[in-house]
C-alpha cells in the first residue's frame, strides 16, 4: 500500500473563500492530483481529511466540531502555526494542549475530556457519532446560558475580553459579544 504523505501544500483564496489544495504523493514517481486534492479549513481539518480525503466521514465532521468547541472554550485555536503547513502538520502529529491549560481558564473536567476525545487523532478515539457526542455532552450536567447569564460573565471576566483583544486586536473572533461585556 502506498504511504500517502502531503508534499506540497498551497493556500489559494477564491471568490473571498480561503481552501487549501494539497498534491499527494503517492509513493514512486507518481504524483496525483485532482482526487487527491484537500480542501477545507486549516484550522479545523481532521488528520484523516489531510491524509487520506476519501477516507473523511462523520468522525471527521466530529473533529472539526472539536476544534470549534476548543476555540469557543479556550479562545484561542487548537493550533497555531506560521504557516499552512505547519498548522496541518500540527493537526496530523501534535497533541493538543489541554483546555485547562491553554489559559488557566477553568473548564468543567468532563466537558474537557469530552472536548479532547473531538481532538483524538485515531477517529476510533473520537464519539462516533453526533448522537454519541450528544450522550456524552449532556452527560457533562452544563447548565445552559441564557442572555442574561452571558451579560453577568462577561460583567463579571472583563480582563478576559481585554486580553484577548490586546492578544489578537484584528481578530474579529476574540472581541467579546460586541463589547456587551463592558
Amino acid at each position: 500500500m502506498p504511504n500517502h504523505r502531503p508534499s506540497p501544500l498551497t493556500d489559494h483564496s477564491e471568490e473571498g473563500r480561503a481552501f487549501l489544495q494539497a498534491r499527494v504523493d503517492v509513493g514512486g514517481d507518481v504524483e496525483v492530483t485532482g482526487d487527491n486534492t484537500v480542501i477545507g479549513t486549516p484550522q479545523y481539518m481532521a488528520p484523516e481529511s489531510i491524509m487520506n480525503p476519501d477516507s473523511a466521514d462523520a468522525r471527521s465532521d466530529i473533529y472539526a466540531l472539536g476544534a470549534v468547541a476548543y476555540y469557543l472554550l479556550a479562545g484561542t485555536d487548537v493550533f497555531n502555526g506560521r504557516s499552512v503547513v505547519e498548522l496541518l502538520s500540527q493537526h496530523l502529529s501534535q497533541k493538543p494542549e489541554p483546555l485547562s491549560a491553554r489559559r488557566g481558564i477553568s473548564v468543567p473536567a468532563k466537558l474537557e475530556a469530552v472536548v479532547m476525545s473531538c481532538l483524538d487523532k485515531d477517529p476510533s478515539g473520537r464519539p462516533q457519532t453526533a448522537v454519541e457526542l450528544r450522550g456524552q455532552i449532556d452527560a457533562c450536567r452544563i447548565e445552559p446560558w441564557d442572555r442574561a447569564a452571558t451579560l453577568a460573565w462577561w460583567r463579571e471576566h472583563p480582563a478576559v475580553a481585554e486580553t484577548d483583544a490586546a492578544m489578537n486586536p484584528s481578530d474579529a473572533r476574540t472581541n467579546a459579544v460586541d463589547g456587551i461585556h463592558r
